[in-house]
């Protein structure tokens, strides 16, 4: 028998392998050896067996970039970090990103929550930064909730941009450019390093 964290390994498989259109119920309980009437003792639908999927994905990189970026104290390398681990973890075969970038065509309102549940808690984070370096002096922001907005939108940017470019480096390297950016800003006259 299958635990249900078999259950959502196998079936985040198969989405990614084929979509959660093609998907059925009937090709994730063969994938787990299990029957039908057992699936669905786990799960109502197919719907709601997806958007678990997403949520634990969502998690599974919140997660990561916590760990990440807990122990690092400059407000720069913290923010690098958080942008590179979350393009790292995306790229990574997860059925999230496609999410991410076709939320505006998706009507279900779920997976529309989780979508931006995903970008409250980015947006969370990158604020928790912000203010970590607005105390300690380290940076200077006049209104840290717009900044953190702006930053959640370039990433979402560059990461629709880079998604299916097989180039990780040069990926890395725009979101590097993106975070010296803000901290060096574009004035001209500055001293760069």
């Amino acid at each position: 028998m299958q635990t249900k964290k078999d259950i959502l390994e196998y079936a985040s498989d198969l989405f990614l392998r084929y979509g959660p259109r093609k998907t059925t119920m009937e090709d994730v309980a063969r994938i787990c050896r299990i029957g039908k009437a057992t699936l669905y003792k786990f799960f109502r639908n197919k719907d709601e067996l997806y958007r678990e999927i997403l949520r634990n994905e969502m998690e599974y990189i919140f997660q990561e970039m916590e760990k990440e970026t807990g122990n690092i104290k400059s407000v720069r390398e913290k923010l690098r970090r958080l942008f590179e681990t979350e393009y790292i973890l995306l790229r990574s075969n997860m059925n999230l990103p496609e999410i991410l970038v076709s939320t505006y065509e998706n009507n279900d309102k779920e997976i529309k929550s989780i979508v931006s549940e995903f970008f409250d808690r980015q947006r969370k984070i990158i604020r928790s930064i912000l203010q970590e370096g607005v105390t300690s002096k380290e940076i200077v922001v006049e209104d840290i909730s717009l900044l953190s907005l702006a930053m959640v939108a370039a990433g979402q940017g560059l990461f629709s941009y880079f998604r299916n470019i097989k180039d990780k480096k040069k990926a890395i390297k725009s979101m590097e450019y993106l975070i010296d950016t803000l901290f060096f800003g574009i004035e001209a006259g500055r001293e760069r390093i």
